[in-house]
């Protein structure tokens, strides 16, 4: 009885130390396991933080191209109107200087008339 005893008493130290070192061997991994973690969780943290920079810059271009659209918008508007006036103003001196030439023109066909009427009434008076 005594020997069975001591076996029974060295298959219980053998469970207990062999449990004491998967104990041990899983709190290694524990600790491999949890480093992995916090580094992943360090690795989220820093790609959230760069998601978040970059929807803030988008954000701002977003912002900066709606205010370059409405300026040049704006820019567009004006020389689109001012074009218009140039041309309308272009127009116009252009029509004046065609009223002023066909008007030159007129005076010079009246004048010539006139040069030949008075060569004419020369004539005239010559042959009398």
């Amino acid at each position: 009885k005594l020997n069975n005893l001591q076996q029974l008493c060295d298959s219980y130290n053998k469970t207990i130390n062999t449990l004491e070192n998967e104990k041990h061997h899983q709190s290694l991994t524990n600790k491999d396991q949890k480093a992995k973690l916090d580094r992943i969780t360090s690795q989220i943290i820093s790609f959230n933080s760069i998601v978040e920079s970059i929807k803030i810059h988008t954000e701002r271009d977003r912002d900066e191209i709606k205010k370059d659209r409405k300026h040049l918008s704006k820019e567009v508007s004006v020389i689109k109107s001012t074009s218009i006036k140039e041309f309308k103003n272009m127009e116009k001196k252009f029509q004046q200087m065609q009223q002023l030439n066909f008007q030159q023109l007129q005076q010079q066909v009246q004048n010539l008339r006139l040069e030949m009427q008075q060569q004419y009434s020369n004539s005239i008076a010559l042959i009398n």
